[in-house]
């Protein structure tokens, strides 16, 4: 999969490649000024897919995970389960091109993958868009748009771009063991935590985070989780007050890998990913925060070490009882103090430093 990046024009729409029984999803992403501050690149990105009611692929999947992960036999027939494990049995729609309806242009975006993924960039004149965007509170203004579908077909398949200024603040923040409950270390009640019970919100990262939206700062969630589970994760931070942000999560098919690759190391991922958001906001300034569950510190020690003029702290959420003297973070946190590295347990410890980061230059 690749962006196709391209000036949107006006384009004589053919009938709709929607069918009436394939959906579309539209993730949240971000907008960002070109270099010279005269033009939006918007990303477009989402999946068409057709839902799948098959239950033989639903017991096979079933039996698999039980099997994988030592289950006992009962435990995958809970509603909760049925509902998360369906989004891993859709028919991905691959070659699929969708017409969208956006800044008064009507535009055609990149052909889906084989994993029913698409994903386009388009160019629109920054005063264009300051004529059609939406303005919300604590956000800088979003773009709305919408899939174009048949005359006989009445469904609504919209998303909307945040529109992110060039300068000013941005939290990135990882999901599971940071802002909900995962247990990532013990990898039975990780699968217990994705596949079978209802999501837990991190005490008081709601509000933490709700302080810093109300203060204009922008929220990008980078998480391994795969992009099935984006509806109940994107549904829960939702119901849980966390505000409105871009999503990036990891790529996984069934097709592709086994089950168990679904919780390797994320690592490499999140790596490139944030080096991908301090790419295209380079005079923007960043907190980055993670948990002490697996790799977070060693990574965003390493990316501030690499952008110490945008990264200006690295949180992390200490889920594992260590101290900030240990040999892990002397290691990760090398050349930083405790003002820009910090083990947290509380949020309302932080309080006092966001304070602060509000007045950096």
């Amino acid at each position: 999969m690749f962006a196709l990046i391209f000036v949107a024009i006006a384009v004589s729409v053919e009938e709709s490649q929607i069918q009436s029984d394939e959906v579309v999803t539209f993730y949240p992403t971000a907008a960002h000024l070109d270099r010279n501050l005269d033009e939006w690149v918007v990303p477009i990105r989402g999946i068409i897919f057709e839902p799948e009611e098959d239950s033989l692929r639903r017991r096979l999947l079933i039996s698999l995970i039980r099997r994988s992960f030592g289950l006992k036999k009962a435990e995958p027939e809970t509603e909760i389960f049925k509902q998360r494990v369906r989004l891993f049995l859709v028919d991905n729609e691959r070659g699929k091109q969708i017409d969208i309806r956006i800044a008064g242009s009507l535009v055609r975006l990149s052909k889906s993958g084989s994993n029913g993924h698409f994903q386009s960039e388009l160019r629109f004149p920054r005063d264009q868009v300051a004529k059609l965007q939406i303005d919300e509170d604590g956000m800088n203004g979003t773009l709305p748009f919408e899939a174009i579908m048949k005359p006989q077909d009445k469904r609504l398949f919209a998303g909307k771009v945040q529109l992110l200024e060039h300068r000013g603040f941005s939290i990135v923040s990882d999901i599971d063991d940071t802002i909900k409950h995962s247990e990532v270390p013990d990898k039975k009640e990780l699968v217990r935590n994705t596949f079978l019970r209802p999501f837990k919100a991190a005490a008081g990262m709601a509000k933490l985070y709700q302080q810093r939206a109300r203060e204009g700062w922008a929220f990008h969630y980078v998480s391994a989780s795969p992009w099935q589970l984006y509806e109940p994760l994107s549904s829960f931070a939702a119901k849980e007050g966390f505000p409105t942000g871009t999503y990036d999560l990891r790529l996984f098919r069934m097709k592709d890998s086994t089950i168990k690759a679904m919780f390797t190391s994320s690592a490499p991922y999140k790596q490139q990913t944030i080096q991908g958001l301090l790419k295209r906001w380079p005079q923007r300034r960043f907190v980055l925060i993670g948990d002490s569950g697996e790799k977070d510190p060693e990574i965003y020690g390493d990316l501030a070490r690499q952008h110490r003029e945008q990264v200006l702290a690295v949180l992390i959420r200490n889920v594992t009882s260590e101290a900030i003297t240990d040999k892990r973070y002397v290691d990760a946190f090398q050349g930083f103090d405790q003002i820009h590295c910090q083990l947290f347990t509380d949020p309302s410890e932080l309080e006092p430093c966001f304070e602060k980061w509000k007045s950096a230059p």
